[in-house]
């Protein structure tokens, strides 16, 4: 499924983060209307596993989604041409296209470190190494690129899948004036914020209230606050003004779930996965989790779930 394909328009954009312009190709091919939810899933593609992680996300929102009820929207966050060009092969998707590194002027190794090809290598020693960063200006980029006029926006990693038609419905279930984000989990550290890699939330109060997705790691943005990652700002803003979320069932913070699973069930092989359930205990969400390091070869903890593995698990739930 795809939705509702209009005739293409590429635009271009400037939008300036941290004193930082980055000029976009915004390349939209699907238009559902302004009750459709956006979901941003910013990417940085530096090995073909990366690649086939996005894809096998994509696969599965699409073919677990009503067409008319979504819009996909992919941030690219300077990633080799020879992806950038896989992805504008893709049907169904919204591009945005940045070719500016992202780079923390607040953190004194990232600023350092701008020559960084001939030390690490194609763009990868600063998105990897301040990761939290880069993937907050994606999904800001994003944010900033959708009409903003959206109602409902819900953000993605790239090592996600959907699983079931129900999926949506599930993270929407328990929306209501009072509770205006739904997430996959809600993480047991630092401020206890609902998790940047599969969060459903209320666009409209998120600029009414000012929040955004910036991190404060090593409280390198405001001193005086905790130290929060990625997307945990929402949370944050949210609460300080009266609001609430919930987050779905999930083995990750519950492993006692693992017990509904039968003998034989595919999830049963997935390792330090977070699989997340409806209210019928059927598997919606699942987080492999680390995508980025893994699939730059930078992660090798034994005992874990790891891209070609999760693909050819993904490839499994998806041929049903």
């Amino acid at each position: 499924m795809v939705g509702k394909i209009q005739t293409m328009s590429v635009i271009k954009k400037k939008i300036k983060i941290d004193d930082t312009f980055y000029n976009l190709q915004i390349i939209r091919l699907v238009d559902n209307g302004a009750e459709a939810i956006r979901l941003i899933i910013p990417v940085f593609i530096m090995s073909d596993y990366a690649r086939d992680l996005l894809n096998t996300c994509l696969k599965s929102i699409q073919h677990f989604s009503n067409e008319s009820e979504i819009e996909i929207w992919v941030v690219d966050n300077n990633s080799s041409y020879k992806y950038v060009n896989w992805l504008k092969s893709l049907q169904g998707i919204n591009l945005v296209l940045n070719r500016s590194e992202p780079i923390n002027k607040f953190w004194s190794w990232a600023t350092n470190h701008r020559s960084i090809k001939e030390k690490f290598g194609f763009n990868r020693g600063v998105q990897l190494r301040d990761a939290s960063y880069s993937n907050a200006i994606g999904l800001e980029l994003g944010r900033l690129s959708i009409p903003q006029d959206s109602k409902l926006i819900m953000t993605f990693h790239s090592d996600t899948i959907v699983t079931h038609p129900n999926w949506l419905e599930a993270f929407k279930s328990k929306l209501s004036d009072k509770i205006r984000i739904s997430a996959f989990r809600r993480d047991p550290i630092r401020v206890h914020a609902y998790h940047i890699a599969g969060l459903l939330t209320d666009y409209q109060l998120m600029l009414k209230l000012g929040a955004d997705f910036l991190p404060n790691m090593r409280n390198e943005r405001f001193p005086e606050k905790p130290v929060y990652d990625v997307g945990d700002n929402v949370t944050i803003k949210f609460e300080e003004n009266g609001y609430e979320g919930f987050h779905l069932p999930n083995t990750g913070l519950d492993e006692t779930l693992i017990g509904i699973f039968p003998e034989g069930s595919v999830y049963n092989n997935m390792h330090s996965c977070d699989r997340c359930f409806n209210e019928n205990s059927e598997v919606v969400f699942v987080h492999m989790g680390r995508g980025a390091p893994k699939s730059s070869g930078k992660y090798n903890d034994k005992g874990k779930t790891y891209p070609n593995q999760w693909i050819e698990i993904s490839r499994q739930i998806l041929e049903g």
